[in-house]
């Protein structure tokens, strides 16, 4: 009978340690996150009446549970056995909690429970199942073994867990309490037989420790030899323990399948995303692991990575909910246009996956590439709205370019990169120039990091003129590398790489300072302008660290400007524009750098408070050959002039442009016609009228 119930509560036991395995793989898959309440949303319980599945965080914070999804009130768990075991343990082992009183169930119940644990390890809380105890009284209770008789389910500490019979009471108590006068008769194994006294009658105890579980089964019965009838009975309980054992394998069998029914569902939770229904990045990496497999055999494959263009733009400016809408457009476009062979999934935000599988040629390749650019670039209507957006695709061919996971998924991403830098809307091929780039990008990064470290940097300054009076009116700060071994590094080289990699924000402030401090000693009536990246106004503490560097070096705000792209106005977010509000508060000037070239520039104008436009060089440069520049740039001046705005025409390089700008209305120039970018050393104001006396011949008649 012991075995019988070793047997039948092992196979109960691991069903559900089974299924708070599954939980942990869940979790680890999701990267570590997981929405609890979806995953126990459909039900999710061995048992409506003697099961329930509760997760509960790192701090012992019920999160949700089967009888409580979303908790209306904070059930603090933390100083329950079963949460505490595992806080103060890395080991990954099945705890089995003594009976307590639950305090989201307010019932009685066994708690089997399991570690979450984080990256590294860390403890992320625990996964539990609630049994109650009394399940396992009903199922055994019917079970006649005569007076005396009885069954318990006993821990490893030798408190019980369930009993019938004459262990029926004895819940939460210690086994080895009663009256036991008689040692062990002999030990088999795992098995263990013993006489005891009890109430006065000798009885037959058999213990049996379960293999791979922390408990124990016991069967006590009346002691064969004091009692003759049991002879007589031998049959029958020989039978009722079979049809037991047959009960309990139906029952068990029934879990099983419902228990596999359960794991199919969270496996595939596991793998979809969640927003889209497409395959998730576990999934993907999976089906790459399988073609792989199949390009093993034979088979070739293509990789095409996807990010949308303009997709931030719109999110930002519409809102998530709307955004949401519209990668729910994208996913089913993306289904419309692929074979039943291809597989795509959602890797994260707006990037996508298509694994193309059973390639003919590489022709179908680029077919499909530009298929699906087609059709993601057609217009979408999203709760009334018209929204166009683009897509940038890169490609790599298993077959060509790469021979793992790894380096097909890296040649795909450079792809990506080469497509999006070459105006995007378009797809690319992997090719090795792509790497030796992406070498190339690795080593500035590096690099870069050492010159703001070793001091390697320097800020050299183009002067900006005033075209009514020839003078110098302020000076713009320009960032230079001299690499120890290359010399000076020209800024188009590492200011996108410290753009991309977020070292724009480290390199900006140094700039700001250096600026600051060189031209605090000169002239006061000269300005000094500074770019500032869009990435920096992302930073919380940006107008405190301004503030703090005019403090510290000693320049007035109001010599300060700061020009700022248009990319830096297009979200319209909250945080860029009280980050303006609060810089011009301090006095600094905001200027509006190559204006001209976006879209909604006009807008910018009376949302944000700028002081100051400069014109684009490209408009510069066709003075005198467009018409159409002069038109512009004409409009440009007006309009600032009738709000009170300077302006300054960029990449001035003739004599011929200048006169034009002055006769146009523009206010001041910079550019190669004055002077190249120079060391703070060389910026002594004089110099520039006294080297190019022609410049007064333009000056308006007193």
């Amino acid at each position: 009978m012991a075995i019988v119930l070793d047997q039948n509560i092992s196979r109960s036991v691991g069903e559900i340690d089974r299924m708070l395995q599954s939980f942990q793989k869940t979790y680890e898959r999701a990267g570590f996150e997981a929405d609890w309440p979806a995953l126990l949303h459909n039900d999710y319980r061995l048992n409506d009446e003697r099961v329930q599945i509760a997760i509960i965080d790192q701090n012992g914070i019920l999160k949700s549970s089967s009888l409580m999804l979303q908790p209306t009130v904070r059930i603090d768990l933390s100083d329950r056995v079963h949460f505490t075991v595992h806080a103060k343990s890395a080991a990954d082992e099945l705890f089995v909690s003594k009976p307590v009183l639950g305090r989201a169930s307010n019932k009685w119940s066994i708690q089997l429970t399991r570690r979450l644990s984080g990256p590294g390890g860390a403890f992320h809380g625990v996964v539990v199942v609630s049994m109650d105890p009394a399940h396992l009284s009903r199922i055994y209770g019917g079970l006649t073994l005569g007076d005396g008789g009885g069954i318990a389910v006993v821990g490893t500490d030798g408190i019980v867990r369930a009993g019938t019979g004459i262990y029926s009471s004895w819940l939460g108590r210690g086994f080895m309490e009663g009256n036991r006068t008689d040692g062990a008769m002999h030990d088999e194994g795992h098995s263990n037989l013993s006489y005891e006294t009890f109430r006065g009658a000798k009885q037959i105890v058999a213990t049996r420790n379960l293999d791979k579980y922390p408990l124990n089964v016991a069967v006590a019965a009346p002691d064969i030899d004091a009692r003759p009838d049991w002879q007589k009975k031998r049959q029958t309980y020989l039978t009722g323990a079979t049809v037991l054992s047959m009960l309990v394998l139906a029952a068990m069998l029934a879990m099983l399948v419902t228990g596999r029914l359960h794991e199919a569902q969270i496996v595939q939770m596991a793998q979809q995303d969640a927003l889209t229904g497409l395959a998730n990045r576990l999934a993907f990496r999976d089906k790459l692991q399988q073609s792989y497999d199949a390009f093993a055999e034979g088979q070739t494959f293509a990789l095409h990575l996807l990010d949308l263009d303009g997709f931030k733009s719109v999110n930002d400016t519409y809102g998530h909910p709307f955004g949401d809408k519209l990668l729910l457009a994208v996913a089913d476009r993306l289904r419309t246009n692929l074979r039943q062979t291809d597989f795509t999934a959602r890797l994260g935000g707006d990037e996508f996956a298509i694994l193309q599988d059973k390639l003919r040629d590489e022709e179908a390749v680029g077919l499909l590439a530009q298929r699906i650019c087609d059709a993601l670039s057609a217009p979408y209507e999203i709760d009334g709205t018209r929204i166009t957006i683009g897509v940038s695709i890169g490609i790599a061919l298993a077959h060509k370019d790469a021979y793992s996971m790894t380096t097909l998924m890296t040649a795909a991403d450079l792809a990506l990169y080469a497509a999006k830098a070459d105006g995007r809307g378009k797809y690319k091929y992997y090719n090795d120039a792509m790497n030796a780039a992406a070498k190339a990008r690795r080593d500035i990064e590096a690099g870069l990091r050492d010159a703001l470290k070793w001091d390697q940097l320097e800020v050299h300054y183009q002067p900006i003129m005033s075209i009514a009076t020839r003078k110098t009116t302020a000076f713009e700060a320009l960032v230079r590398w001299r690499h120890p071994v290359r010399g000076l590094v020209p800024p188009f080289e590492f200011i996108p790489v410290a753009e991309a990699t977020g070292l724009i924000v480290q390199l900006g402030e140094w700039v700001l300072r250096q600026a600051c401090r060189d031209m605090a000693t000169r002239d006061s009536s000269i300005k000094i302008a500074v770019n500032f990246s869009p990435i920096q106004f992302k930073e919380s503490g940006l107008v405190q660290m301004v503030e703090d560097t005019l403090k510290t070096s000693g320049l007035a705000p109001e010599r300060l400007k700061i020009e700022i792209t248009e990319s830096t106005l297009m979200k319209r977010d909250s945080r860029t524009i009280n980050h303006l509000k609060a810089l011009k508060a301090l006095g600094i000037q905001i200027a509006m750098d190559d204006f001209g070239t976006g879209y909604s520039s006009l807008s910018y104008l009376h949302t944000y408070p700028i002081n100051c436009i400069k014109i684009d060089r490209s408009f510069v440069m066709c003075l005198g050959e467009s018409e159409g520049a002069a038109a512009i740039i004409k409009a440009i001046t007006s309009l600032a002039t009738s709000l009170k705005m300077s302006t300054v025409a960029e990449g001035v390089e003739t004599a011929e442009q200048l006169e034009a700008l002055a006769g146009l209305g523009c206010t001041e120039a910079q550019g190669f016609y004055f002077s190249r970018p120079m060391p703070a050393s060389d910026i002594l104001p004089p110099m520039f009228q006294a080297e190019r006396p022609e410049l007064a011949s333009l000056a308006p008649a007193a």
